[in-house]
């Protein structure tokens, strides 16, 4: 048996920043504070938070989803896999955070085929170790969102 679950979150990017940064070996590091390496290809290798997370890219959808295994090895945890669904919305009718497209994207992350009982990944985990950093990462230097209406006074302003 095996476990899953599923969490959506706001972020302040468009779902298409949110995408390139996460494939991008140097935002992926610097959402998260850790090295990562990632191929932007199905097929392709990642590595990321460390060396903790290694794997492999199985689905990609540019802009709107990107599908990963993960295999995870620490000397604490024994070695699993587990599936990784990434998919990134402003439209309300996919699952999107009532609104988001007012101030981003929402991010839907399930996370599934855990071995029953792991600790390791849980959605605290996926707060601490992601949402927190992409918060941060798409608030500085103009990473991120900014609402319709304020680039068109941006522009009037520029």
């Amino acid at each position: 048996m095996s476990d899953s679950y599923t969490l959506s979150r706001v972020i302040r990017a468009t779902p298409k920043r949110l995408f390139e940064a996460w494939l991008d070996s140097r935002e992926h590091s610097d959402m998260t504070d850790r090295a990562a390496t990632l191929d932007t290809a199905v097929g392709g290798d990642i590595n990321s938070l460390d060396g903790l997370i290694t794997g492999t890219n199985t689905q990609i959808e540019p802009y709107h989803r990107i599908v990963q295994v993960w295999t995870v090895t620490t000397s604490v945890v024994a070695s699993f896999e587990s599936r990784v669904e990434i998919v990134l919305s402003t439209l309300m009718g996919e699952g999107a955070i009532a609104n988001a497209h007012d101030d981003g994207a929402t991010i839907t992350v399930t996370h599934s085929e855990l071995p029953t009982g792991q600790s390791l990944f849980s959605p605290e985990w996926w707060e601490q170790t992601y949402f927190g950093g992409m918060d941060a990462y798409f608030a500085r230097n103009r990473n991120g969102f900014m609402h319709p209406a304020h680039q068109r006074e941006a522009k009037q302003n520029g």
